[in-house]
């Protein structure tokens, strides 16, 4: 660890990168603006440190910084782990390339930990809405922390993964069965909970995520997403019980699709989204229930490793128009009010280079 300021640090704030340091400047942008910046252990993993080419002035003002090089980069979930295990700060806060922190968030995290709370988790904003595979993919992945929606902050039984903070210790307490818990973070947030441990959506923590809009792409993730979520499940069912949900799994969209236009009414946005949300919808549901079924039949095939690429490369994903605005090497700043989406399949953008 590199101390920059005699400040010991309250947070750390994880960052993954598949290759060097440039990848992370966008992300790092707004992570430098975050009022409790001086609080801030910065963790970088990375595949090596010569490939990293780490700037160090641009870490100037947080309170320390780490790099742990960890080789290859073939999954989501080691690095995390990587992260947690060599992070000196109580908390630890994850973050991904292209899901950007509003300057309270860090502040707004810390504070939320000084309750009994195991893990505590951000509202979720939408960054790019010009289109519905956007919003789609927004409410089948985080449709229980839209930014906007009725229920804002409070005790909760699940958080958003991949970007969400948990007390350092609570989570080495499990040892070397994090490694099996942390490969989908719905299953850690079940586990954490079956022990009695509590979960907190922190209402000043917003962080505004950018999702894949173009089609094969959203397609392949959503496939992954269920089959990752089904085989970590699997490991602890009985196999009736995983008999039972390759059976049930046609109903799963039915289900998935009445939750999420209830999720769509109680924010107010089916005029805006219907009916344009609804071929995406189904599509994204259809194919992750596809995924859930191959996950209880047979388990996590090559999901941990085929999402890293999408997940780690999203600006490859999404429509020119938005990458050249979400990556455009400046600041957006976004509104903390919910997106309201235009008429038709362009949506407007909510954020505004800073």
């Amino acid at each position: 660890m590199t101390k920059l300021s005699s400040n010991p640090a309250e947070i750390s704030v994880a960052l993954i990168t598949m290759d060097n340091f440039r990848s992370l400047s966008q992300l790092l942008q707004y992570i430098q603006a975050q009022t409790a910046k001086a609080r801030i252990e910065v963790i970088i993993i990375c595949p090596t440190l010569a490939e990293l080419a780490l700037d160090v002035e641009q870490l100037q003002g947080f309170a320390a910084f780490k790099v742990v090089p960890i080789g290859p980069i073939n999954n989501l979930h080691e690095p995390r782990i990587a992260a947690m295990r060599n992070a000196t700060a109580p908390i630890v806060a994850f973050t991904e390339d292209h899901c950007f922190p509003a300057p309270e968030w860090a502040a707004a995290l810390i504070e939320a930990h000084r309750g009994p709370w195991a893990a505590v988790g951000p509202i979720i904003g939408l960054a790019n809405p010009q289109h519905h595979r956007a919003w789609a993919s927004y409410f089948m992945q985080y449709g229980n922390w839209v930014a906007g929606s009725g229920r804002l902050g409070g005790e909760s039984s699940d958080v958003a993964g991949h970007n969400s903070s948990y007390k350092r210790d609570v989570l080495l307490a499990y040892g070397a069965d994090l490694d099996r818990l942390m490969v989908f973070e719905t299953t850690l947030h079940e586990e954490l909970v079956a022990r009695g441990h509590r979960l907190y959506v922190a209402a000043d923590a917003r962080s505004y995520h950018v999702f894949i809009t173009r089609l094969r792409p959203f397609l392949v993730e959503h496939f992954h997403i269920g089959r990752l979520l089904a085989a970590t499940r699997r490991r602890r069912w009985s196999a009736g019980r995983r008999l039972v949900y390759v059976l049930a799994s046609p109903l799963i969209p039915l289900v998935r699709l009445y939750r999420i236009l209830g999720m769509i009414r109680k924010n107010d946005l089916q005029k805006d989204l219907l009916p344009g949300i609804v071929p995406p919808l189904l599509a994204g549901l259809l194919v992750s229930a596809a995924g859930e079924c191959a996950g209880y039949a047979t388990g996590i095939g090559r999901a941990a490793e085929e999402s890293v690429d999408l997940d780690m490369n999203r600006w490859r994903y999404v429509m020119d128009e938005e990458k050249a605005v979400l990556w455009s090497g400046k600041m957006l700043r976004f509104s903390p009010e919910p997106p309201r989406p235009g008429k038709g399949a362009k949506l407007s953008h909510p954020g505004q280079p800073g």
